[in-house]
C-alpha cells in the first residue's frame, strides 16, 4: 500500500503548467495597507497555484474564466472572480482574522446552522484545529480542546473514556453518542481515519442534542468526513507522520520493593513454615530454592550463588530490556478531489502501521473511502458515498504481569527475575507449578515442563481482524424555490475475530499434554500445535431517513424547519468458536475428535479430574430496532430574536409491552437575544457581538442489558441433555430513561474580536433512571430487579476565552478552557445491608444524596505508641480490630472523602505565528477530586503485598509521631482476622486519600510552511512540514504527600510514555 501511495505522488510531479494570459497583482493588508509577503493564490478551476513575494505581487497564468482564492496566516480568505481579459495589476485586500464574525458551520448531524444563530450549546474543533495533534485516533486528538468533554482515563482511547458534561445515568451507559456523517456510529472509534475528517462538533444541551432524541442524553459528538467539491480542478494531498515514543518506565510504579529485601522476607517467613508446598503450587523463585537445597537438590554454594545474582536483580528492568521497546506509529494518507460544475469527487487511501511498545505486538490498518456527489436534474442531487477499513492485529508480546505467579490469592512479580543471563542464555522461571517439579518433570517420561519467557515468546500466534465497509446513498429535491426534501440510506457490514496457534514446543501445548499424561503414561493430547479460534462476531445495521427542509426569509423574519421520520435495525450475531488439536500448519489439518464431557484425572497430584479445553459453543443474536420522528424549527425577527423548537418521538423493540412505554416523546425550546443589534448598545464601540441564551429540553438513555421480555439462555448439560437458565424475568413496565436540561449561555466579543468570550451554565436531572430494586423472595427472584424510579442531577458550567495578545507580523493567541462538573444522586434504593467492603469499591453502591463518584474512607486518628491504629467507638479505645470493622463500624460512620472524578478541569493554549512558522503548547489541568493511594499494610509480607512505603512503617515508640504508615504485624501475634482487620482499615483510611489537584504540559506542536522556492521546484501548491511532541509531564501537583506519583495514574506501573511525531505535508 505504501508503495502504492508513492507512485501516485511521483506521477504528480509530472504535472506541467499551460499557456495562457498572466494574471498580476499585488496583496495588501486592509487595516493598514502593508503588502503581504507568501500569501498564497490559487486559481479553483485550474488548481494553478503560487505565492506573493517580498513586495507583495503575484503572477498566474489565466486561460479561462476562473475564481481566485488568496489565503495568508492570520487573515480571512478571500475569493474573487477573475478573467483572461482582466486589466493589469489586480490588488486584494485581506482582513485579519477577527476583524470579522467568524462565520462556523454547525453540522447536527441533520441540519447545518451558522454558530452565530445557534440557541444551543455547542463546541466546534475545525480541521486546522484538529489536526494539530499527531497521531493517536479521533477521540484521542480531541483532549484538552473542548469545554465540557472530560477525558476520565488518561489512557483511554474510546467514547466510554469521554464524559460529556458530566453524567446523567446510574447504571446505564454513560458512553456519548457518535455520529458519523450523519448517522449514529457503532463501531469501533478505531476505525475512522484521523485524516479523513474534516471536522468536529460536540452538541452538550438538550436544544442542540435532543435532536438526536433517546440517545443524546449523554452528549453527542457530531464527526463530519471531508467531501469533495464542485467547480474544482483535482488536488491530490499527501501526508505522512511517523510517532516515536519511549519504551514505558516501570521504575515509576511504588508497589515495590528492592529484590534483596524481599529475599530476606521471603527467607524469614519460610524459616516460620509459612509456605504450602505441593507440585500443584507455584512459589517464589527464591524459596523454591532454599526448598531445594533442604531437600538436597542443589548445595549451599549454588543457593549462595543464586542469591547473589537474584539480589541484584531488577525483574522491572529486566522487562524493559526484554519484554518492551519503542514504539513506532507511521501514517501515510492520499486524497484526491475535485469537481465540475455538476458533480464532485473525494477518493482517500491510508494505511497505518502500529509497531506497539510491547516486544511482539503490531497491528495495522487500511482505510478507503470514496465520495461522490452529482447534480442529476437541476432539482435533484444524487450523494453516494462508500469507505472500508481492514484492521489487522498481532498479540504475541508478553507485558509485566504474564512474569506473575498467585500467591496467596494475590498475582504477584517477584522482583528477582532474571530473563536473560550475563552469558545471553534464555532463562526459566516459576509459572503454574512448583518450580523444582517442572525441572524434574522429564523424569517422569514427561515434556519438558520449565517456562522461558523469552522462549515461549512467538511460539504462541495471536492474531485478530476486524473488517467494515459502510455504504451511503442520498438523494436531494428542491422541490419548490423554499422546499427541500432529502432521502438518506446507510449500511454497515462488518466482521470480526481471531484465531490463536500455539506451537507444539509452546509452554501452553508442552503443560496440557503433560497434565493430561496418565499415570500408565498414556498421552490424551497428542504432542503438537492447537489452534483454536475466537467467537467470530458479525454486525449488520440499516439505517433509512426521510426529511423535509422548508426555510423562508422575509423582510424582518426568517424561518426555518425540518421535519422527518427515520428507520434503524441493528444485528450482531456471535458464532461459536472452534479448536482443533493434533494441527498440522502446513497443511492445515487437526482433529476436533474427542470426548469434551469425560473427566481425566491430571498431574501433578493425579486427584484433580478436569475435561479437555472445548470451544465455546454459544450461539448468541442481539437485534434492536428504533422508530423516531422529529421536528425541529426556527424562527428570527429583526435578526436578533431567534426562537428554536424541537420535538422528537423514540420507539424501540427493548420496551414494554404497550405502545407508550415502546415510545417516548422528547422535546426542547430554545431562545436567543443578540443584544449587541439593539439600539442601545449602538455607542459601545469596543463590543462587536454579545448574545445571550436559554434552553430547555429532554432527552433520553438507553440501557440494552434489559428488556421487557423474559431472557433464556439455552446449553448442554453435563449428559448432554438440554437445559436453559433464566437470565432475566424481564420487566413488563420498562421505559426509556429521560435527561432534562436546562442551558443558559452569553457569547461576547469584543476589541475588534481580539477577545472572544462563551460561557455557559447548565442543570441536568436524570429521571426514570435504572436502579436497582429487590422482589419478594417467595417470588422464586433473588438479586436485584432492575425498575424506572433512580434520578440524578449534574450541574457545571463551561468558559471559553480567547485572545489575540499580539497581532502583527509576529502573532500571539491565548485560548483559556475552564469547565466545572458535579453530580449528586437524588433517588436510589438504599441497600442498608450490604456489607461495608463494597463501598470501598472503585464504584461504590449509590446512595441518596452523595455524588455518584464518591470515595468513602475510615476515619483516622493516627497511630499509638504500638504503631497501631487509633479508633474509637462509643467513646472507648478500639482493641479488637475484627469487631470494629466487621460489626461495629457502619455505613454511616464513613467519611465522603471527595470524588474519584475531577469536578475542575480546563486547558490553556498558546499559539505564536511569525510568517510561516507557528508554534502552540498545550496546559492541562485537574482539580477538586481526590484519589486514593495503596500503602504498605501491616500484614503485607504475609500476603506478598509490597510497597515502598514499607521504609516508612512505624518502628518505634514516638514514629507516629512522624508517621502514618503501621508497623507490621508478626504471624501469630494475633489472630489473623484482627491483622485482616488492621490492613483494611489502614487501606481504606482517610490518611491514604489524597488531592488530585494539578497541572501538566500535554503536548507542544510546531508547523512550518516551506518557502517559495522550494514550493514551485515541484510544482506544488503547499509543502510543509510539522511536529509534535506529547505526555511531557506534571508541572505541579498540589499535594506533596503523593511524592514521584502522578495523580492520573496513581497505583498504575507507568505512565503514558512521552512521545515524539513528525510527517510532512504536499499537495498539487
Amino acid at each position: 500500500m505504501k508503495h502504492l501511495i508513492l507512485f501516485f505522488l511521483f506521477l504528480l510531479v509530472l504535472f506541467r503548467v499551460g499557456s495562457g494570459q498572466t494574471l498580476t497583482g499585488t496583496v495588501k493588508d486592509a487595516a493598514t495597507g502593508d503588502l503581504l509577503q507568501n500569501a498564497t493564490l490559487s486559481l479553483i478551476k485550474s488548481g494553478r497555484t503560487t505565492f506573493t513575494d517580498k513586495q507583495g505581487q503575484f503572477a498566474l497564468i489565466l486561460t479561462a474564466d476562473d475564481s481566485l482564492k488568496v489565503s495568508h496566516i492570520g487573515f480571512i480568505d478571500t475569493t474573487i472572480a477573475v478573467k483572461p481579459n482582466a486589466k493589469m495589476g489586480t490588488m486584494v485586500l485581506l482582513h485579519k482574522e477577527g476583524n470579522m464574525l467568524e462565520e462556523v458551520q454547525i453540522n447536527t448531524g441533520y441540519y447545518t446552522l451558522d454558530k452565530e444563530r445557534a440557541t444551543g450549546s455547542y463546541v466546534h474543533v475545525d480541521n486546522k484545529l484538529f489536526n494539530r495533534a499527531m497521531g493517536g485516533n479521533v477521540l484521542q486528538r480531541m483532549e484538552g480542546l473542548l469545554p465540557g468533554v472530560q477525558f476520565v482515563n488518561p489512557e483511554g482511547t474510546s467514547a466510554s473514556d469521554i464524559r460529556v458534561r458530566g453524567i446523567s445515568t446510574i447504571e446505564s451507559d454513560e458512553t456519548p453518542l457518535i455520529i458519523l456523517d450523519n448517522f449514529p456510529y457503532e463501531g469501533s472509534i478505531d476505525n475512522i481515519d484521523p485524516n479523513d475528517v474534516e471536522s468536529i462538533t460536540v452538541l452538550k444541551d438538550a436544544s442542540a442534542a435532543s435532536i438526536w432524541g433517546a440517545r443524546a442524553g449523554n452528549g453527542v459528538i457530531v464527526i463530519s468526513s471531508k467531501k469533495g467539491g464542485k467547480n474544482e480542478r483535482m488536488r491530490l494531498d499527501f501526508t505522512v507522520n511517523k510517532r516515536l515514543s519511549q519504551v514505558p518506565d516501570l521504575t515509576y510504579g511504588t508497589a515495590w520493593l528492592p529484590s534483596s529485601l524481599v529475599m530476606d522476607i521471603e527467607k524469614e517467613r519460610y524459616d516460620k513454615g509459612l509456605f504450602t508446598f505441593g507440585n500443584h503450587i507455584a512459589v517464589p523463585l527464591y524459596v523454591d530454592y532454599l526448598n531445594m537445597l533442604e531437600e538436597g537438590l542443589i548445595d549451599e554454594a549454588e543457593l549462595e550463588k543464586r542469591r547473589n545474582i537474584m539480589s541484584v536483580t531488577d525483574t522491572r528492568r529486566e522487562a524493559m530490556t526484554h519484554l518492551y521497546r519503542p514504539g513506532i506509529l507511521d501514517q501515510y494518507n492520499l486524497r484526491m478531489n475535485g469537481g465540475s460544475a455538476r458533480s464532485s469527487y473525494l477518493f482517500t487511501t491510508s494505511y497505518q502501521s502500529d509497531r506497539q511498545d510491547v516486544v511482539g505486538n503490531h497491528s495495522n490498518r487500511f482505510n478507503a473511502r470514496l465520495q461522490n456527489n452529482f447534480t442529476v436534474f437541476p432539482w435533484l442531487d444524487l450523494m453516494v458515498d462508500a469507505a472500508f477499513v481492514n484492521q489487522n492485529a498481532e498479540r504475541n508480546g508478553l507485558e509485566y504481569n504474564d512474569l506473575a505467579i498467585l500467591q496467596g490469592g494475590t498475582s504477584m512479580v517477584s522482583p528477582y527475575l532474571q530473563l536473560r543471563n550475563e552469558h545471553g542464555d534464555l532463562m526459566s522461571i516459576p509459572k503454574d507449578f512448583r518450580y523444582a517439579y517442572t525441572l524434574y518433570a522429564a523424569n517422569e517420561g514427561l515434556l519438558d515442563w520449565t517456562y522461558s519467557p523469552l522462549e515461549d515468546r512467538g511460539k504462541v500466534i495471536n492474531k485478530s481482524f476486524s473488517k467494515e465497509l459502510r455504504t451511503g446513498i442520498g438523494l436531494d429535491f428542491k422541490l419548490y424555490k423554499d422546499l427541500k426534501l432529502s432521502m438518506l440510506y446507510q449500511g454497515i457490514l462488518g466482521n470480526s475475530g481471531g484465531e490463536t496457534l500455539s506451537d507444539k514446543d509452546s509452554y501452553y501445548v508442552r503443560s496440557l499434554v503433560n497434565s493430561f499424561t496418565q499415570s500408565n503414561g498414556t498421552r490424551i493430547i497428542p504432542h503438537n500445535s492447537i489452534f483454536r479460534t475466537s467467537s467470530p462476531q458479525e454486525r449488520l445495521s440499516h439505517y433509512g431517513r426521510i426529511q423535509a427542509n422548508y426555510s423562508k426569509k422575509w423582510t424582518y423574519t426568517e424561518l426555518t424547519t425540518l421535519g422527518g421520520a427515520e428507520i434503524r435495525h441493528a444485528q450482531t450475531e456471535m458464532l461459536p468458536s472452534s479448536v482443533l488439536y493434533n494441527y498440522d500448519s502446513e497443511y492445515w489439518t487437526g482433529s476436533a475428535q474427542y470426548n469434551f464431557n469425560q473427566s481425566y484425572a491430571t498431574r501433578p497430584t493425579g486427584t484433580v479430574f478436569q475435561r479437555i479445553p472445548s470451544a465455546s459453543q454459544l450461539h448468541r443474536q442481539y437485534i434492536n430496532r428504533d422508530l423516531s420522528y422529529y421536528f425541529n424549527g426556527s424562527y428570527r425577527v429583526l435578526d436578533k430574536y431567534t426562537l428554536t423548537s424541537s420535538l422528537r418521538w423514540d420507539g424501540s423493540n427493548l420496551f414494554g409491552v404497550k405502545a407508550n412505554q415502546k415510545g417516548v416523546p422528547l422535546w426542547s425550546i430554545g431562545g436567543m437575544w443578540d443584544m449587541n443589534r439593539e439600539k442601545f448598545m449602538s455607542k459601545v464601540d469596543f463590543v462587536d457581538s454579545w448574545k445571550w441564551r436559554l434552553t430547555y429540553g429532554v432527552a433520553g438513555n438507553v440501557n440494552k442489558t434489559i428488556t421487557h421480555y423474559p431472557t433464556i439462555s439455552h446449553g448442554q448439560s453435563l449428559i448432554n441433555l438440554a437445559m436453559a437458565s433464566l437470565n432475566s424475568i424481564g420487566n413488563p413496565s420498562l421505559r426509556w430513561e429521560k435527561v432534562s436540561t436546562v442551558n443558559m449561555g452569553t457569547d461576547l466579543s469584543f476589541l475588534n474580536g481580539r477577545i472572544k468570550t462563551n460561557l455557559d451554565y447548565y442543570v441536568k436531572n436524570g429521571r426514570d433512571l435504572i436502579g436497582d430494586t429487590f422482589l419478594d423472595p417467595t417470588t422464586g427472584v433473588n438479586g436485584a430487579y432492575k425498575i424506572n424510579y433512580a434520578d440524578i442531577r449534574t450541574k457545571g458550567m463551561d468558559l471559553n476565552i480567547s485572545t489575540r495578545n499580539i497581532d502583527r507580523k509576529f502573532l500571539w493567541s491565548t485560548n483559556v478552557m475552564v469547565s466545572y462538573s458535579s453530580n449528586r444522586v437524588m433517588n436510589f434504593y438504599d441497600q442498608g445491608n450490604l456489607a461495608l467492603y463494597h463501598y470501598f469499591y472503585p464504584a461504590p453502591p449509590p446512595r441518596t444524596g452523595i455524588s455518584r463518584d464518591v470515595i468513602y474512607s475510615i476515619p483516622w486518628n493516627g497511630l499509638n505508641s504500638d504503631g497501631l491504629p487509633v479508633l474509637e467507638y462509643n467513646g472507648e479505645a478500639v482493641t479488637d480490630y475484627n469487631v470494629y470493622y466487621n460489626q461495629q463500624l457502619t455505613r454511616e460512620d464513613l467519611k465522603n472523602a471527595g470524588v474519584s472524578v475531577p469536578t475542575w478541569y480546563g486547558s490553556l493554549m498558546n499559539t505564536f505565528r511569525f510568517e510561516k512558522l507557528e508554534v502552540s503548547f498545550l496546559l492541562s489541568w485537574k482539580a477538586g477530586y481526590v484519589v486514593r493511594r495503596k500503602s504498605m499494610e501491616p500484614d503485607g509480607e504475609f500476603y506478598a503485598r509490597y510497597h515502598s512505603d514499607y521504609f516508612d512503617r512505624w518502628q518505634q515508640p514516638g514514629d507516629e509521631l512522624t508517621t502514618a504508615v503501621p508497623r507490621k504485624i508478626e504471624v501469630g501475634e494475633m489472630p489473623a482476622t484482627n491483622a485482616a482487620a488492621i490492613s483494611n482499615i489502614y487501606g481504606n483510611s482517610e490518611v491514604l486519600v489524597r488531592e488530585g489537584t494539578h497541572l501538566r504540559l500535554q503536548d507542544v506542536s510546531f508547523n512550518y510552511q516551506l518557502p517559495l522556492k522550494w514550493s514551485q521546484k515541484i510544482r506544488s501548491r503547499d509543502l510543509a512540514i510539522y511536529g509534535y511532541v506529547r505526555n511531557l509531564g506534571l508541572i505541579w501537583k498540589k499535594d506533596a504527600g503523593l511524592g514521584n506519583e502522578d495523580p492520573d495514574f496513581i497505583n498504575r506501573m507507568y505512565t503514558n510514555p512521552l512521545s515524539f511525531s513528525f510527517g510532512a505535508r504536499i499537495g498539487f
